[in-house]
């Protein structure tokens, strides 16, 4: 008795499975789908029908309302529909899939978790499979009702009807007939154009790479699949592509002209489109008149009109070791989690008010045109051609472009409203990035981190060259003003250009006032002369009349000038009030910038805390006073009141160490010794040095003096030696052996600052100094230290240059500060 003991099942848990695995009809058919692609089909044919019934050739044929799927793949046999199909979690893809083996078509399943089957309940109760294999006379019918899964019974007990079918032999396939539909009204109407919609997102959206065809019909009327077609293509205004080939991160950036239309319509008629932006784009490649930002990785070749329009091309390439940050144990070691090859690819239009399709002829409407945008929006993930949920679905912004969107640093960046876009995985690639039990996004690991990381550093490239672009072209509008005379440009020079006009007037007046005097002499002697008697009027020629008249225009042409010159004589009074003003803007717009280095809420945080320090500090000393009039007390608590006060004291000094750089010191400037200087910014820095071995060695050729606000300088150091111990702690963690050292040399007025890590990255040591330029992974770092820093270095009349020097690894890595403006004279 005891030997027939065995567990069995409510049919219960699977009905509740299928309900927890598979959230809704469009899931629910992209398993059905994937089972096709997985059989080696070439196509998948969905038939949906609401108001009639299957044929008679199905066994559940008395119901209205229908869905069918046909698939030309390899079929079941009765072996495999016994062994597999109704062993309810079995997958002979599994093993397939860990192992990398391919079907005989060359591809990897996509399934593994032998619950695809269970989606068909989401969608109707009763189902019928047909299917056949090539080397077979018949086709195998298998139906059953999903009602009977209720729970008053055993899964064994479930009743099954099996027939069968007379073929040819070569012929292959499989239908799933779904009837007696849960939601019929998912399948019409608005209803179904959403599903339609949506079902669109989940399939490869360029038409011509799907893995396989997917066709769709509604009562035997083909229905379309948006896609992402050449015609739409066209009209994008941005082509961004992604290719990571296990080794480095390719990046390339396509931009058309439009793309920089803005809000100034007028600016980009007139001057930018006039030439195809010719000149725009030679300014924007110019480092010397494009100093902040200057594109350094632009093809040189100006592409103009050419590649359907694009305005420039931009290529860069990242290394997966500056990239990830995730690793995994392989035998005895510590590597970084490879997530496998991949590529992608984002477009972007502008659907803002009227667009100019220039290919009219492939839409019906601009309207057509942006409901096609508008229904693909999203930037997707696919595995071989199928989405995975919830990427760029349902707005899931999984790129977090929308948060991107509210920060200064990527003002002019992708919009998520605006894009569309994919990334392409496939099971050959990238096994390791595995997708949850319920279909809704990866397993979380170091490989999908690192995955989530590359993608992250194409998104961040691209907001980087949009944002040079779009405030190049903004500096560019105003060097055109300024060479055009508007008042743009260096203020400077426009104040003393005033002055210089009313000196030449004031230089000029003179000479005028005596030219008019000889005029109005000389043309009362020819009047004088006419009008004598001794001049015989017959004798009078037209051209005596003209030089009369002549001299007359050139006596009130004269009061004219003479009048504007008095004018322009006084402009030096209006360039005496206008200059105080601006200089007054310019400090006010320099208090912006120092605020934007530090933030108000550093200001608001070191108030805060030094007050509660004071606080605790107070009451601990209180404590300490009433606890000495008392008897046997324990030792702990006097070693625990020591380390408060000994941590408030340190706390203290590491608030007033920032306390110079908050604005309410900043105007103060002092005369500060920089080897006093750097000591102290040493002694703050020797205690993150010590965790990791380091050493800070200073040496002093020519000490000098600076006047300057102590705060800067110490924004200055303390950013460049941030980076160092950044780097330097990250070489250390690949090299246990190495002992950091950085170095500060000061001599006469050059301070130099280095390091004896790997040296800047050979990709950005042009653009150093321009904001949000940075090789730290994503979410390390937004590159705006040495921005601030040069900002700082310049407000003092210096310079800060990464020197050519190179070390063993032919990097450059030395930072060189030129003070000699701010040098105080011995």
């Amino acid at each position: 008795m005891q030997e027939n003991l065995h567990f069995d099942i409510s049919t219960s848990v699977i009905k509740q499975l299928g309900e927890q695995l598979i959230s809704d009809e469009v899931t629910a058919i992209m398993e059905l789908i994937k089972n096709s692609y997985d059989a080696e089909a070439d196509w998948v044919k969905i038939d949906i029908d609401v108001n009639n019934c299957l044929t008679n050739d199905f066994h559940f044929n008395d119901v209205k309302g229908y869905i069918l799927l046909e698939d030309n793949g390899e079929g079941m046999s009765l072996s495999d529909i016994s062994s597999r199909w109704l062993v309810i979690s079995f997958s002979a893809k599994r093993d397939q899939k860990e192992s990398g083996t391919y079907n005989e078509g060359k591809r990897i399943p996509l399934g593994d978790k032998g619950l695809g089957r269970l989606s068909t309940q989401r969608i109707g109760k009763q189902i019928e499979i047909v299917t056949g294999v090539a080397d077979e006379d018949i086709y195998h019918s298998l139906a059953y009702n999903w009602d009977d899964f209720d729970g008053t019974r055993k899964l064994s007990d479930v009743k099954v009807v099996y027939r069968t079918f007379s073929k040819k032999v070569g012929l292959k396939g499989t239908k799933v007939a779904i009837t007696s539909l849960n939601n019929p009204t998912v399948w019409k109407g608005e209803a179904f154009d959403v599903f339609r919609s949506e079902l669109s997102k989940m399939i490869f959206p360029v038409k011509e790479n799907r893995p396989f065809n997917v066709r769709l019909s509604v009562a035997g009327q083909k229905v379309d699949l948006d896609s992402l077609n050449e015609q739409l293509r066209k009209q994008a205004i941005g082509e961004y592509k992604l290719r990571y080939d296990g080794k480095k991160l390719n990046i390339e950036i396509l931009l058309k002209l439009n793309k920089l239309r803005g809000n100034d319509s007028s600016f980009y008629e007139k001057t930018i489109i006039s030439d195809n932006g010719k000149a725009f784009f030679e300014f924007l490649t110019d480092k010397q008149r494009n100093k902040r930002e200057f594109l350094d990785k632009v093809q040189t070749e100006y592409l103009g009109q050419l590649n359907n329009g694009y305005f420039f091309k931009y290529k860069t390439e990242y290394h997966f070791e500056k990239i990830a940050k995730n690793s995994v144990i392989s035998g005895d070691i510590l590597i970084l989690a490879n997530p496998g090859i991949f590529d992608g690819e984002i477009l972007e239009y502008d659907i803002r008010g009227d667009v100019d399709l220039n290919e009219e002829e492939y839409f019906d409407s601009v309207g057509e045109y942006k409901r096609l945008v508008k229904n693909q929006v999203g930037v997707r993930i696919f595995r071989d051609g199928f989405g995975i949920k919830p990427y760029g679905l349902n707005n899931n912004d999984w790129l977090q472009l929308s948060t991107g969107q509210t920060s200064g640093a990527s003002f002019y960046g992708l919009r998520p409203g605006n894009i569309i876009g994919y990334i392409s995985i496939s099971n050959k690639e990238n096994l390791s990035l595995t997708e949850k039990t319920d279909r809704e996004g990866f397993v979380e690991s170091p490989y999908s981190q690192n995955f989530f990381l590359i993608t992250k550093k194409f998104i961040s490239e691209i907001n980087l060259v949009l944002e040079r672009a779009k405030r190049a072209l903004n500096t560019y509008k105003s060097v055109l003003a300024d060479s055009k005379g508007t008042f743009q440009g260096s203020t400077t020079k426009a104040i003393e250009g005033v002055n210089a006009v009313a000196e030449q007037s004031k230089n000029t007046l003179p000479i005028i006032e005596e030219l008019q005097t000889d005029l109005s002499t000389i043309s009362k002697e020819v009047k004088q002369n006419i009008d004598s008697p001794l001049f015989n009027n017959q004798n009078t020629t037209s051209a005596d009349l003209k030089v009369v008249s002549f001299l007359h225009k050139a006596e009130n042409t004269l009061m004219q000038v003479e009048k504007a010159i008095k004018s322009s004589a006084e402009l030096d009074n209006n360039a005496d009030f206008i200059a105080p003003q601006i200089n007054l803007l310019k400090r006010q717009l320099h208090d912006f910038s120092e605020l934007a280095g530090l933030g108000l809420t550093a200001e608001a945080w070191s108030h805060e805390i030094l007050n509660m320090l004071e606080r605790i500090s107070s009451q601990t000393n209180d404590i300490e006073k009433r606890l000495k009039m008392l008897k046997n007390i324990d030792s702990v608590i006097y070693i625990y009141i020591e380390y408060v006060k000994s941590f408030v004291q340190n706390l203290r000094i590491q608030v007033n160490h920032f306390s110079p750089s908050l604005r309410y010191n900043r105007e103060k400037k002092q005369e500060i010794k920089l080897s006093e200087f750097i000591d102290e910014s040493k002694a703050f820095f020797v205690s993150k040095f010590t965790k990791i071995n380091g050493e800070i060695k200073v040496s002093i050729s020519e000490d000098f003096k600076v006047k300057a606000n102590k705060g800067k300088l110490t924004q200055v150091f303390d950013n460049i030696l941030l980076n160092s111990e950044y780097w330097l702690r990250k070489k250390q963690l690949s090299n246990n052996s190495f002992l950091p050292a950085i170095f500060i040399e000061v001599d006469s007025h050059l301070i130099r600052i280095w390091d004896n890590g790997s040296g800047i990255d050979e990709t950005i040591a042009e653009s150093i100094f321009q904001p949000f330029t940075t090789s730290k992974p994503v979410g390390e770092g937004r590159g705006l230290g040495l921005y601030i820093v040069e900002q700082i270095i310049e407000s003092m009349g210096g310079e800060i240059t990464l020197l050519h020097k190179r070390n063993t690894e032919n990097r450059r890595y030395i930072f060189q500060i030129n003070l000699e403006s701010a040098k105080v004279n011995p």
